[in-house]
């Protein structure tokens, strides 16, 4: 019995040493003034679009609910904009998450505001 138990520590710790990591970093921020879904992704992705101007993107896609930005100012940074929610009266949500906890992602969602607030996807 003790080896059976000797053996499922070690098992668990090898697994528990092994699976992924999923600590993260978020922080999300309703956007305003957006009139639909369809404008809010039109106004998303320009929005994404100017900001890779100017700060480190990866990779930029647009979906059918959101805009997604990959490798944003961080190659483990990610930025979302959902729209879900604009066509029943609601806000986009502006999501932006780091596998990292000790980053200041609070300062690239604050960019990603001014540039929505300031420029209306101009």
């Amino acid at each position: 019995m003790k080896t059976f138990v000797a053996i499922a520590v070690a098992a668990t710790a090898a697994v528990m040493t092994a699976a992924p990591s999923y600590a993260a970093g978020w922080e999300i921020r309703g956007l305003l003034n957006s009139t639909s879904t369809a404008d809010c992704l039109s106004r998303a992705y320009r929005i994404l679009t100017n900001y890779s101007r100017s700060y480190s993107v990866g990779e930029l896609q647009r979906g059918s609910i959101g805009v997604y930005a990959y490798q944003t100012d961080s190659i483990e940074r990610d930025v979302t904009i959902q729209c879900t929610a604009v066509d029943t009266g609601g806000q986009a949500l502006l999501i932006v998450h780091d596998t990292r906890n000790d980053t200041d992602i609070a300062a690239t969602a604050e960019r990603i505001v001014v540039y929505w607030d300031a420029n209306a996807g101009k």
